[in-house]
């Protein structure tokens, strides 16, 4: 069993990869179990045996997502040098977020099919819910390594960094390229806005 688990997971993951690309590329309505298999160079039977269905990979998809970039957010904070400004954290911490334009497009197409079913919203509420406690412990960790305190709820904080970094995808902006981006100014701005440094005891 232990030899066949690691192959378990390897092929969900290139069905997950497979996903990406052909959801940005025809839509996920358009998309059928066929074209991702195929995609990912397996059979439709492949598919079956890792996912119930679309949804569920879906739903895979974005839990893999979260999953390397906590990591990435995780390890970064860690390492944020001693005395970094907020400028340059933001710019370290937004290169982490930024995706690729199709595994963003995919991300947007998720929400719209989202939109239109209610079940797929109901557990997209869920797995978001519990996928947060983990980005405000994140948010957390890059505030008090930068001396700053919040002013506001750390789950209205995360509600605006999200809304602008959804925003900037529509303005254009380079994702790979976060110094130049609308987003980094105006995270900055609000980070400014909403925070105060933080005081010692004694």
């Amino acid at each position: 069993m232990s030899e066949t688990t690691p192959r378990r997971e390897a092929t969900r993951r290139r069905l997950i990869q497979a996903a990406v690309g052909e959801f940005a590329r025809h839509g996920i309505d358009a998309t059928s179990v066929e074209q991702i298999s195929e995609a990912a160079g397996f059979t439709r039977g492949a598919f079956y045996s890792n996912f119930e269905d679309k949804d569920a990979l879906i739903l895979a998809l974005l839990e893999e997502t979260h999953r390397a970039t906590m990591a990435r957010f995780q390890a970064d904070v860690a390492n944020l040098p001693e005395g970094i400004g907020l400028d340059d954290a933001i710019n370290r911490l937004l290169a982490v977020k930024m995706v690729s334009p199709e595994a963003y497009t995919t991300t947007l197409e998720i929400r719209l099919r989202g939109r239109r079913d209610p079940a797929l919203q109901r557990r997209l509420a869920i797995l978001r819910q519990e996928l947060r406690p983990q980005f405000a412990a994140v948010l957390d960790a890059a505030a008090e390594r930068l001396g700053l305190e919040p002013l506001a709820s750390v789950d209205d904080l995360i509600d605006i960094f999200d809304a602008l970094h959804d925003a900037s995808f529509l303005w254009g902006d380079d994702l790979a390229a976060p110094r130049s981006c609308r987003i980094t100014e105006l995270i900055g701005l609000v980070a400014r806005q909403f925070t105060t440094p933080r005081t010692t005891a004694g």
